[in-house]
């Protein structure tokens, strides 16, 4: 998970760890927004945890909507294709928090 909240340059000698989906709250919803998030997870995840192998990403509840975002992302692990997934919420409230 600290791959998709910590934001690039958030962690110190690792400047391009992160995915940074709290940053993309105030991007323009459009229907190729789940696309967008996809090419830029799947590699961080790629070259930060290798031992997880994304399966699908799409946005939730409507995706990115009146400053809300819903993101789920289904992994498996690499050595034994074990399926689980993640959904992390990212609202105004928890932007302005941080």
């Amino acid at each position: 998970i600290n791959v998709l909240i910590t934001s690039p340059g958030e962690r110190l000698n690792q400047p391009l760890f992160g995915a940074g989906l709290k940053n993309r709250l105030f991007e323009q919803q459009t229907e190729n927004a789940g696309d967008g998030l996809r090419n830029y997870v799947t590699p961080q995840v790629e070259q930060y945890v290798p031992e997880i192998e994304i399966k699908d990403i799409f946005l939730k509840d409507g995706g990115i909507a009146g400053h809300k975002l819903f993101v789920t992302v289904n992994y498996s692990l690499v050595n034994n294709d074990e399926k689980d997934s993640v959904t992390l919420s990212f609202t105004n409230d928890n932007f302005n928090n941080q």
